[in-house]
């Protein structure tokens, strides 16, 4: 099977890396470990040659000193023990050459000791004759021997020298060889750097295309090349994405739907309620005009839940919202303000404006919707004759929007639970229509998508509620 780096599963794209990380380790480790067995071997022997060259060399020179000595005895004294000494000594200072000669591996070496000995039998032989040399001539004799030795000593020096040399230039290959599998060092982590990248780029793409599910983002295929199992992975998330594609459309169409049906006959309800309520078709008793009321107060209420889902199914309807187009946040918040002027004017309550001319670069209708709803429970929650007060900035790349009003706040239970569906809080004094508890899930969902955050926090020092909405501006 032709494998290659690109489809190759992530179980043996890691073996691989790993070996490709350790094998230039092992093998710089073992050949590091063979020169360093091999420079302790060779200091070894050549310590051992030269320990043995130079207790050579001593016992040498020992052995023929004393061989002179006895024999210019022997000479002058013509005593039987003496000539067995000398015959010994003759004995010891051949046996010192033969161990020269089986140590040494020298050619030169090897010469000398068979002149010396050459030398050392000759002399014997003089000794023994029956017309013995002098003493004058035992001198010379040994004279020559001591310059044969010495120049063995020079030689034996030489080696020793050689020996030397040599484990240091071992020495000095073997640092070199261990300087030099350092550099080893920063390629294995190059490699390591690169597998792993080859390993985390693509779960770093695919948990990209999974955040862009989440978000409710199912516009994009899921197409992805790499390791066979991150492929299986980006498969089953296509046909996630597909299927919730799907199910998002039906959603929204569900919901277009059914809220067009309802609203068709609640205008008909509503349009009739008034009319009982005005008393266009006849007087009312009080107790037809407290249901009558009660008929009014739930229509509108129940058109205030299908507004709300229309709100809501922008948010499931993603797909009709992508494009993005320059918006004048003033404009834009100005626009809220006229759309809830029924009901500011009805409180009679004050907008307090503090918008810097900012522009982002966003989806206009999202973000509408999400003025919209944070003001409107500004709105529902200040008290009469109160004030709103919308400050807009930048500060950091962001676009911050705080909207206060001076409410009762908000408990610290309820600031975790505001943002759930169809949650309700405490109602406002006061407040004819319950709400339907989607506005803050719808703004916190469109908030999610537009890469924004929304917190509530109460005034520390004084009534009313703040909301802050941030946004990147580089990011819409």
């Amino acid at each position: 099977m032709n494998l290659t780096l690109r489809n190759i599963s992530i179980k043996h794209l890691t073996i691989f890396g790993f070996t490709s990380v350790i094998l230039p380790l092992v093998l710089t480790l073992l050949y590091g470990s063979q020169k360093l067995h091999q420079l302790a071997e060779q200091s070894a022997s050549s310590i051992s040659s030269v320990a043995a060259t130079v207790a050579n060399d001593r016992q040498l020179s020992a052995s023929l000193n004393l061989l002179q000595r006895t024999a210019s005895q022997y000479i002058v004294l013509e005593e039987k023990e003496l000539l067995d000494r000398v015959y010994r000594q003759q004995q010891q200072v051949n046996r010192v050459l033969k161990q020269y000669e089986q140590q040494a591996s020298s050619r030169a070496i090897n010469e000398l000791c068979q002149s010396l000995r050459q030398e050392v039998n000759k002399t014997m032989l003089q000794i023994t004759a029956l017309e013995r040399p002098s003493l004058d001539d035992l001198q010379q004799y040994f004279k020559t021997m001591n310059h044969l030795s010495a120049q063995l000593g020079n030689e034996s020096e030489a080696l020793i020298q050689f020996q030397v040399s040599r484990v240091q230039s071992s020495a000095n290959t073997t640092q070199k060889v261990l300087l030099n599998s350092v550099f080893i060092i920063p390629v294995t982590i190059i490699i390591a750097i690169l597998f792993s990248l080859m390993i985390l780029k693509p779960l770093q793409s695919l948990q990209r295309k999974i955040q862009r599910l989440e978000t409710g983002k199912f516009d994009d295929e899921i197409l992805f090349s790499g390791a066979t199992e991150v492929q299986n992975i980006a498969k089953a998330l296509e046909r996630m994405r597909q299927r919730l594609h799907t199910l998002e459309q039906q959603k929204s169409s569900f919901i277009r739907h059914i809220s067009h049906e309802l609203k068709t006959p609640l205008a008909a309800i509503r349009e009739g309620t008034e009319l009982l309520y005005d008393n266009s078709l006849g007087q009312l008793n009080d107790g037809q005009y407290e249901v009558t009321e009660i008929m009014r107060s739930n229509v509108n209420r129940l058109q205030m839940l299908i507004e709300g889902l229309l709100d809501f199914n922008i948010v499931l309807d993603s797909t009709s919202l992508l494009s993005a187009a320059p918006v004048n946040i003033s404009l834009l918040i100005e626009e809220c303000l006229a759309a809830r002027k029924l009901e500011l004017n009805g409180k009679n309550i004050e907008a307090v404006l503090n918008i810097d001319a900012i522009t982002l670069t966003t989806n206009s209708k999202q973000l509408s919707v999400i003025f919209d709803n944070v003001l409107s429970n500004a709105i529902k929650y200040s008290p009469n004759n109160g004030k709103i007060f919308i400050d807009v900035f930048e500060d950091e790349q962001q676009l911050i929007c705080t909207i206060a009003d001076q409410g009762p706040g908000i408990t610290s239970p309820a600031i975790e639970k505001v943002f759930d569906a169809f949650y309700q809080g405490p109602a406002p004094e006061n407040a004819p229509i319950k709400s339907s508890g989607l506005g803050l899930t719808i703004v916190k969902e469109l908030l999610k998508r537009l890469n924004g955050t929304i917190v509530l926090k109460n005034h520390s020092n004084k009534r009313g509620l703040i909301a802050m909405i941030k946004l990147n501006l580089t990011d819409n």
